[in-house]
Order: structure tokens, then sequence, then C-alpha cells
């Protein structure tokens, strides 16, 4: 079954060429574990590939407020993507409040079944002040993971 529902995310994603590099992320960031309802509204990120990827409003619902500022537990945040998700997926994520009260997801990733662990990369979140802590926060050499 597993390997069915991956092979099928392989054939409906669109690989995609990434945007541009964004300003690090230093502080009004929050990490939450929320289920991605839908994406929609895609705003097209300028770069010199054919197959470019998007900003799309991303529906965010059950979220759960592990380190930085609180967010809603239902809340809409643009997120990087070559094609929306072809069902609900929970995820962790780092998300930045843009200042004009929306919000932008910096980075996401989905959890691992056997260590049931999401980890961000190290570019994800060396530059976050202060350094996310609490009891859901694990450091893992340079990465920080969320559980």
């Amino acid at each position: 079954m597993i390997v069915l529902l991956a092979a099928a995310q392989a054939v409906m994603s669109a690989p995609a060429a990434p945007g541009p590099n964004l300003s690090p992320v230093t502080s009004g960031y929050s990490i939450v574990i929320a289920r991605a309802v839908s994406q929609s509204d895609p705003n097209p990120i300028a770069c010199r590939a054919a197959n470019c990827t998007s900003w799309f409003l991303g529906k965010f619902d059950r979220a759960r407020n592990i380190a930085g500022v609180p967010l809603p537990s239902r809340f809409d945040a643009r997120i990087e993507m070559g094609s929306p998700f072809i069902s609900q997926y929970v995820l962790a994520m780092i998300v930045e409040s843009i200042g004009d009260g929306t919000y932008r997801v910096r980075a996401a990733q989905g959890f691992h079944y056997q260590t049931k662990l999401a980890c961000f990369d190290f570019g994800d979140t060396q530059t976050l002040t202060p350094q996310p802590n609490g009891p859901q926060i694990i450091r893992s050499d340079r990465q920080i993971c969320v559980k």
C-alpha cells in the first residue's frame, strides 16, 4: 500500500526548479505541526527554467505550536511547491510572518515512518533567534527535529 502511495505521489508531482533564495528567518518565526488541507492560487516564481515553482496558498488546520510565535489552529500561508499535494499530509513547518498579516512557510518536513521525527536542515534553522527549545524539540547533529 505504501509503495502504491509513493508511486502515485511520484506520478502526480511535477518536478520543478526551485525559486530564488530568500533571506534567512531570524525572528518572528513559528514552528508548528499542522495538516496541509489544500493548496490553490499559485503565484509563479520567476526563474530561468521551464518548470519553475510557485507560491501556493496553503490552507492548514489542526496546528500545534512547537516553538516560536503561536499560530492559530487554522491558518493560511504561502508555500513553495511545484504542484499541489495529492492528499492531506501532516507536516512540521517553520512559518514566518510577512508583516502584512500573512504567513509564508519557509521549510516543511514530513515525519519519518520509523523515527516519527521531522528534521529540518541546518540551513533552515541556524539563524533562528532565539533558537527553538521545548519538549518536542530534539537536536541531532546539526539538525533540529520535532516529534
